[in-house]
């Protein structure tokens, strides 16, 4: 599912949008940059190609000349789209409507009356933060102390598995919620870590984070590398959250 929204001005009917962009993200520049090289080649020689990155996502610009036919807009942004493939999250320029990442979570989430419970620990509260002002988040809750939490939940703590131990409270909270849907977060060595977060404070480690979603029939893992200063781990441990639920709600895994 990909979505569309206007870029800089409303489209009139009939006129060239002038350029849609194909956004996606953060954690996808070297994969953008590389389908840009590629898509280069098969975009028609009056038809642009840029490309941004920032620290919310990436941006894959393609200009359209004045007079540029419409009906062939379309086949070209999706070849793009497709080229890049599933960090695709959102398409600006091609119709009247204005999403972003959440705002396509919120979309799927509201069609089926699903509701979202998260477990944060790198994200800080940062994840529920940016779905501030949408029903779908039902409860959050954010770990700093590992033990006083899984005392809570009557649970050990696994230290040579932690993606096991993640997996054990999205399970817990699933069956303890009115959630549809459970997000848990933790990082490698986090108990070790203590409360001075030593691993997240350095910019110069790199860590492991582990998402795991709790669905109705399914327990989805992913781990990720996570770098730089702590508030750019806390940024993309929320983000990478946020595109993993919307790449299951999406069926892309």
């Amino acid at each position: 599912m990909i979505v569309g929204q206007v870029a800089g001005q409303h489209r009139q009917q009939g006129h060239c949008p002038g350029h849609v962009v194909v956004r996606t993200g953060q954690k996808t520049q070297n994969l953008v940059v590389e389908s840009k090289h590629q898509c280069g080649d098969q975009l028609p020689q009056d038809v642009q190609l840029g490309f941004r990155t920032g620290m919310n996502e990436n941006q894959t610009k393609l200009q359209f000349p004045p007079g540029f036919p419409e009906s062939e807009i379309k086949p070209i942004v999706f070849d793009v789209a497709q080229r890049i493939g599933d960090p695709v999250f959102t398409i600006t320029g091609i119709t009247d409507s204005n999403h972003g990442l959440v705002d396509v979570v919120d979309e799927i989430l509201s069609q089926k009356k699903w509701k979202l419970a998260v477990v944060e620990s790198v994200s800080h509260g940062l994840l529920s933060a940016k779905c501030m002002g949408y029903s779908f988040l039902d409860e959050a809750v954010f770990v700093q102390n590992l033990d006083r939490f899984f005392s809570r939940l009557d649970m050990d703590y696994c230290l040579e598995d932690e993606m096991e131990s993640a997996t054990k409270i999205a399970e817990a909270v699933k069956s303890g919620s009115h959630a549809d849907i459970v997000l848990v977060q933790l990082y490698q060595g986090m108990k070790n870590d203590g409360l001075d977060h030593p691993s997240l404070r350095d910019k110069d480690r790199a860590i492991t984070l582990y998402n795991v979603l709790a669905t109705e029939n399914r327990m989805i893992q992913q781990s990720l590398q996570l770098g730089g200063t702590m508030k750019r781990k806390q940024n993309q441990a929320a983000l990478s959250g946020l595109d993993f639920l919307r790449k299951y709600l999406q069926n892309k895994i």
